[in-house]
């Protein structure tokens, strides 16, 4: 009992900390900003979890404690993550693939009859241990 002390204090202090990364940044031309021009500001996020990070924490767990059945489950979580990733990502896969296609709603909603400029794309996330915030961010002009 007391070695699992030990094991749950670690895992204590990884989950208080985070990290944020910027996957990718995109400017548009950027023109001189009209006075009349209104800034949108638009935010979507979503939870992403980290499978790989999973699948390594199974097997570790499993040769500490020598579980076949956990060695198994980490090789098969690896496994569907080779056959589940062909295409090169950014982030953590979320639960919901369509959950930034509202940023682009919104902007043509916000800027009815207006002109988009000055556009800012900026795609990063804040990452925990197994999971991560997945965020795009949008700045842009609405001339009118």
């Amino acid at each position: 009992m007391i070695g699992m002390r030990y094991c749950l204090l670690p895992l204590a202090v990884m989950s208080l900390s985070s990290c944020a990364t910027l996957y990718r940044a995109t400017i548009s031309e950027i023109r001189p900003v009209k006075s009349a021009a209104e800034e949108v500001d638009i935010k979507a996020s979503e939870m992403g979890f980290d499978v790989k990070g999973a699948a390594s924490l199974t097997r570790g767990l499993a040769n500490r404690y020598g579980n076949k059945n956990a060695k198994s489950a980490g090789g098969i979580l690896d496994f569907a993550v080779a056959m589940s990733s062909w295409a090169p990502a950014t982030g953590n896969p979320t639960l919901r693939e369509d959950w930034s296609d509202a940023v682009a709603t919104e902007l043509r909603q916000r800027c009815q009859g207006g002109r988009v400029e000055n556009l800012t794309v900026l795609r990063e996330a804040a990452s925990y241990p197994l999971v991560s915030g997945e965020i795009v961010r949008v700045k842009a002009y609405c001339a009118r």
